[in-house]
């Protein structure tokens, strides 16, 4: 498939909802059912979420904190804060409070989108200390009554997603607004862990579609790929695989559920997974030592080649720009160790 020539990520997320609306862009295994979000469902979605953002008061170059897992939420939010202009920090929600408040205070964030309590309790720790902090809205709200209500005593907003996106759901201009984000405007500020510190950079629209741009060429992503990814969004690695590539080439995203991911690859059968090589090997390691152990029929199949024996992990790598970074990913049965790293951006922190 060419690559599209929009010069920002929502701009993309437009131009492939009008060429496949109907395409499946994010697939999620939750409740033990696999539960699809279209690329028409997934523009509507951001923006409903991007005009409630807006109608709450930000605007372009406001910075939009995303701290929840991966999925569809975090594209719909990413995508939606985007198209009105602002900046996506994503960071793993487990770091600690103290350098959780670190990163909101130094890209001085206006807005906070969390998962669920136990998330946003960890925000509510840091509150304190984060001035700029206005809004505060958690996706799944159970456990957490009389949420939707505007006169918190620290000032700042807090609501439920779902109210979010009721506001934005009776807006208009979302569209107008996004295919004027441009190439040079800030979209993600990527965070990494490196030598137990933890580094932000912003990455602008044009670098973030580069970088997935050449993630794609590198893996020569096409539509019979199926993507699964482990991991939040949160770093350059993991927002090029995650969210620019699949964009960039109409490819499907899997998410599995916490505690079921082996069973979820199992049933999605893809053919890119983006995690930790140490998980792969250790799934490899189980798959292996469940082979050695098999009698009967299935042994003899097996002997003879009549089903297919569960590939071992194979180690290699895959150079791609500077040396600094590790990914797992798995591409027809064989474990890449590829090592990617970004053009230096502008430290937030």
């Amino acid at each position: 498939m060419t690559d599209t020539v929009a010069c920002s990520l929502p701009a993309l997320l437009l131009e492939r909802a009008a060429s496949t609306p109907h395409g499946v862009a994010v697939r999620r295994f939750t409740l033990g059912a696999w539960r699809e979000t279209t690329w028409a469902q997934l523009r509507d979605e951001a923006a409903a979420v991007g005009t409630g953002l807006a109608s709450l008061g930000i605007t372009a170059g406001d910075v939009v904190a995303v701290v929840t897992d991966n999925g569809s939420e975090w594209f719909a939010i990413e995508m939606g804060a985007q198209g009105i202009g602002a900046t996506v920090l994503g960071f793993d929600d487990d770091l600690s409070p103290a350098t959780g408040a670190s990163l909101l205070r130094g890209a001085r964030a206006k807005a906070v989108i969390v998962g669920d309590q136990e998330q946003y309790d960890k925000v509510a720790e840091m509150r304190h200390d984060l001035a700029d902090l206005e809004l505060v809205a958690v996706i799944d709200t159970r456990g957490m009554r009389h949420l939707d209500k505007q006169d918190r005593p620290d000032g700042a907003t807090v609501l439920s997603l779902a109210h979010l996106r009721s506001r934005g759901a009776v807006a208009s201009g979302w569209e107008a607004q996004a295919r004027s984000v441009g190439g040079h405007d800030g979209a993600v500020i990527a965070t990494t862990v490196r030598d137990a510190k933890v580094h932000a950079e912003m990455l602008t629209h044009d670098q973030a579609l580069t970088h997935g741009r050449a993630l794609a060429d590198a893996l020569a992503l096409g539509p019979h790929d199926v993507l699964s990814t482990l991991h939040t969004f949160a770093g350059g690695a993991e927002h090029a695989f995650g969210v620019v590539a699949p964009l960039l080439r109409a490819v499907p995203v899997h998410f599995g559920e916490a505690g079921l991911l082996e069973q979820g690859l199992r049933q999605v059968q893809p053919t890119l997974v983006f995690t930790r090589p140490s998980w792969l090997a250790s799934i490899s390691d189980d798959a292996q030592r469940r082979v050695a152990g098999t009698g009967g029929i299935k042994a003899v199949a097996l002997r003879r080649g009549l089903i297919r024996r569960p590939p071992a992990t194979v180690a290699r790598t895959k150079p791609f720009g500077s040396i600094n970074r590790t990914v797992g990913l798995v591409a027809a049965g064989l474990v890449l160790a590829l090592f990617l790293a970004w053009p230096d951006g502008d430290d937030v922190v």
